[in-house]
C-alpha cells in the first residue's frame, strides 16, 4: 500500500488527536509507505504524514531482505511542511500520549520555514524526520532516520532558526534503540 504525492494547504495524511492509530507490517510481503505528502500553510504547521497531538500511535514493521536488500516494513518518505512561519516535524509530529515506532524508515522528509516580514516575526523550523515534544512516551526501536532537513531562511531582519534535521528531542521520555 502506498500513499502518494499529495498537496493540501492544512492537512497532515493522518491526525491522531485521542485513540490510538496502529499499523501492523510485520507480516507484510512489501512495505508499507507514507509517501510525498505536501502541506504548504499560511502559518506554521506540523507533521506530514502524522499529526499525533495526545493520542497514541503504534507503527509496527519488520527487517526482511527483498531483492539482495535489507528493508523496512513501514516507510514514511517525502513529505514537505513548507511554511512562512514555525514548521514542526516534516514526517511525523508527536505531542503527548504513548507512541512507539518500531523497524520503520524516515528519510527524505523536510521541514522547512521562510520568513520575508519584519523583524518581530520568526522563522522556525524542527525536526525534519521526526518532532518529539509534550509529555509523552515515545520509542523509535530500530528505526533508519535518513536523509531528512530542517531549513529556515529569513529575507528581512527576523530570526530564523532549524533545529534537528532528522529528529528534534523537545519534551517527553523518549527511547531511540
Amino acid at each position: 500500500t502506498v500513499l502518494r504525492e499529495g498537496t493540501f494547504k492544512d492537512a497532515s495524511m493522518f491526525k491522531i488527536t485521542g485513540g490510538t492509530f496502529e499499523v501492523s507490517a510485520t507480516d507484510a510481503s512489501s512495505s508499507i509507505t507514507f509517501d510525498g505528502q505536501k502541506i504548504t500553510p499560511t502559518k506554521g504547521y506540523n507533521g506530514g504524514a502524522f499529526y499525533v497531538k495526545n493520542g497514541n500511535i503504534k507503527l509496527s514493521g519488520t527487517e526482511k531482505t527483498l531483492e539482495n536488500e535489507k528493508v523496512k516494513t513501514i516507510v514514511i518518505k517525502d513529505n514537505i511542511v513548507s511554511s512562512s512561519s514555525a514548521v514542526h516535524g516534516g514526517g511525523v509530529y508527536i505531542y503527548n500520549g504513548t507512541n512507539t515506532l518500531t523497524n520503520c524508515s524516515i528519510t527524505g522528509n523536510t521541514a522547512s520555514s521562510t520568513s520575508t516580514s519584519s523583524s518581530s516575526s520568526v522563522s522556525a523550523a524542527d525536526g525534519g524526520g521526526i518532532y518529539l515534544d509534550g509529555n509523552g512516551t515515545n520509542t523509535l526501536e530500530n528505526c533508519s532516520i535518513t536523509g531528512n532537513t530542517a531549513s529556515s531562511t529569513s529575507t528581512s531582519d527576523s530570526y530564523a532558526y532549524a533545529y534537528g534535521g532528522g529528529v528534534s528531542l523537545c519534551g517527553g521520555t523518549n527511547t531511540l534503540e
